[in-house]
Order: C-alpha cells, then sequence, then structure tokens
C-alpha cells in the first residue's frame, strides 16, 4: 500500500510548527554552476531534473553528486521562503535570499549538543522482554535509472539522497540523459520507500 501524495504532505504539515511546508507550489533550485536544476513538490521530493548543459565539473561522479545535492537544498530553502513570505512572516518586499553558495563542511551534531543521544541501555533486560518488537527491515531505500548508470540511495529520513554515477557513462552522456536518469532514480526509490512504509 502506498501513500499518496495528499496524505504524506498532510502529514508533514501536521508536524510542522514552524511553517517550512506551507508552500503549496513546485520550487525549482540550481547548483553553484547554475547548469543544473532540481525542482521539488511541496513534500520536498525531487519532481524534475534538467540540465542544457553540464559543466565540466559535473562530468565526475562527486561533482554531480554534489551538484544534486545543492540544487535540491536550493530548491527546498527557496520553498520554506515562500511559505514564509505567503504567511507574512518573512517582508514581501524584502529580497530573495535563497542563493546556492560553495558548501561548507557540515556542523557536527556532537559539538551542537555533546549530551544528544547517549543513554545506557541493559541489552540483557531489553532481550527478556516478551513483548518488544522484532527485527524491522531498515536500511537506504535505493532507486536506479532505467540505464543502471545512476543509483539514488536516500536520506534515512527526507526526500533528499546521494547520488551515484558511472563514470564512463556520466563522461559522454548528454545534459538530458544525465537529468532523466537522475530524475528516475530517485523516482525509482521514492517508490520503494513508498511501497516499504505503506
Amino acid at each position: 500500500m502506498t501513500q499518496s501524495y495528499a496524505a504524506r504532505l498532510a502529514e508533514l504539515r501536521r508536524y510542522d510548527a514552524l511553517g517550512h511546508y506551507a508552500n503549496d507550489s513546485l520550487v525549482t533550485g540550481r547548483d553553484e554552476t547554475g547548469t543544473l536544476l532540481v525542482t521539488v513538490d511541496p513534500t520536498r521530493r525531487v519532481v524534475g531534473v534538467s540540465s542544457g548543459r553540464l559543466d565540466d565539473s559535473l562530468r565526475r561522479p562527486a561533482g554531480l553528486a554534489h551538484a544534486v545535492r545543492r540544487a535540491h537544498t536550493d530548491a527546498v530553502m527557496d520553498g520554506v521562503e515562500r511559505g514564509l513570505r505567503a504567511q507574512g512572516r518573512i517582508d514581501p518586499q524584502a529580497p530573495r535570499r535563497n542563493v546556492a553558495h560553495a558548501a561548507g563542511p557540515p556542523p557536527s551534531v556532537a559539538e551542537l549538543h555533546p549530551d544528544f543521544g547517549y543513554a545506557p541501555v541493559d541489552l540483557e533486560l531489553f532481550r527478556s522482554l516478551p513483548d518488544r518488537p522484532g527485527p524491522r527491515a531498515f536500511g537506504p531505500r535505493v532507486g536506479h535509472s532505467d540505464n543502471e548508470c545512476v543509483t539514488v540511495r536516500l536520506d534515512a529520513a527526507g526526500p533528499g539522497g546521494d547520488v551515484e554515477v558511472d563514470p564512463g557513462w556520466l563522461a559522454n552522456a548528454a545534459p538530458a540523459a544525465v537529468a532523466a536518469a537522475v530524475l528516475q532514480a530517485f523516482t525509482a526509490a521514492y517508490h520503494e520507500r513508498d511501497h516499504q512504509h505503506g
């Protein structure tokens, strides 16, 4: 059983105290080179990828993976800003703030919250509990493009993911073919996640 788009959006909005899911339209973001565009829906899932030409840096698997992640983030942040503007929480006359900048190192959760996630667990007691849930089939949700040259591994939570690409194919593929393959891989990964989680 798959979760419908409307149900997924309603669930996200139900827990959205900040208004980050208030935007109702598709939003497109771009990477730093400006040659790769990623469109996301209000649930932040990738629904479009396009490129008229690929910058040389995007002809390497790591470069393309970074560009997809960066363009996705750019689109998500633009959607958040649009939603906040629509709610009047950002001055409508203020200049737009969504610009893709070069990526810096991500902040460390351990540095921000040193006590986060630490709790001693009595494994013997846990294993002895008669009604404990059985093992679950967790793990990354993976999708492949039709030509098997692009693979997407979705993040554990959220609609983004890591893109892996066959380097030989990427070096020679047309920009439109690369964009189509990335979208196919995301779509396949979302399909797998929807069917797994119901």
